[in-house]
């Protein structure tokens, strides 16, 4: 989020720094004045590909097409989509009740904008170029509510205590998706990744990513309600990029599973987010990276 005097703040602000920084250390470098830019969903790769920005974590969700585009350092995180709705309606208390003529609004060209299309029929979506322009919408009563990573709303909620809530999006007592984020760079850049990977491994070891997350997430309201959107840590020195016959990646070389228990807790009214410490064991299944 960028504050009235320029400034950046947010976990993924400071992820991103951490991880500039413990690269130039590694390699005995000052540390780099960073500038930050801004990168609609739908532009991301282009902005890659191009050499206009030399990284992108915000909130960068690794799937095959963008796989096929640039290479990924991470996964770093796992998310789930979530909703957001102004805190006095109560017409929307799951994903299938945005069927009953309402309009949801989501940024444009993102995952979670292609999925919502898919999971439900016939509807309504608005789509804006940024997140913000969603959160002025759902404020003005020209959208019913918001879909993005839980991630994200939970930190639009903090800055606007009260007015809204956060719904789970659930299937049959499933999450509706698992959101992988990483960091996306250069196709072809192994150093690159490899070196973003030795980072953010670095980041879990010495406990700054769970200093971090605290930081990010202390507004957030704590309610004693139940069960959560998770969020949690996810580590590997390698990004996924085996492809299995049906052509998308499904394996790490060195695999993630979650250590219980959860170690941390946000409530926020009728969810709980958390994160649980994951770590690398080999020999577990890897994460399915969806094919879209």
């Amino acid at each position: 989020m960028r504050s009235p005097d320029g400034t950046m703040s947010g976990l993924e602000v400071d992820i991103s720094t951490y991880v500039v920084n413990a690269i130039a250390d590694d390699n005995g470098w000052e540390h780099p004045e960073i500038t930050w830019r801004e990168t609609p969903a739908a532009q991301r790769e282009t902005f890659i590909q191009n050499g206009e920005v030399a990284m992108i974590a915000a909130t960068y969700s690794i799937n095959q097409a963008r796989l096929d585009t640039v290479n990924f350092g991470g996964p770093f995180l796992v998310t789930h989509q979530a909703l957001m709705v102004p805190d006095e309606d109560d017409r929307i208390q799951d994903m299938d009740d945005l069927n009953n003529d309402l309009i949801l609004c989501s940024t444009a060209g993102s995952v979670p904008s292609q999925r919502a299309k898919e999971a439900i029929p016939g509807l309504q979506l608005q789509e804006y170029d940024t997140p913000s322009s969603c959160i002025e919408a759902l404020d003005q009563g020209s959208v019913d509510a918001i879909t993005t990573d839980a991630t994200i709303l939970y930190g639009y909620a903090q800055y606007y205590p009260g007015d809204f809530r956060i719904v789970e999006m659930t299937r049959d007592g499933e999450q509706f998706t698992d959101e992988y984020y990483g960091i996306g760079l250069a196709k072809g850049d192994e150093d690159g990744t490899e070196a973003i990977n030795t980072a953010l491994q670095e980041m879990y070891d010495d406990g700054t990513f769970d200093r971090l997350l605290e930081a990010n997430f202390e507004r957030i309201p704590r309610s004693s309600n139940t069960e959560p959107p998770v969020t949690s840590p996810v580590s590997s020195k390698h990004h996924p990029h085996l492809r299995n016959d049906h052509g998308f990646s499904h394996t790490l070389p060195a695999a993630c599973r979650v250590l219980p228990p959860p170690v941390h807790h946000v409530r926020n009214r009728g969810s709980r987010l958390h994160h649980a410490r994951r770590g690398l064991r080999g020999g577990e299944p890897g994460f399915p990276v969806p094919p879209g």
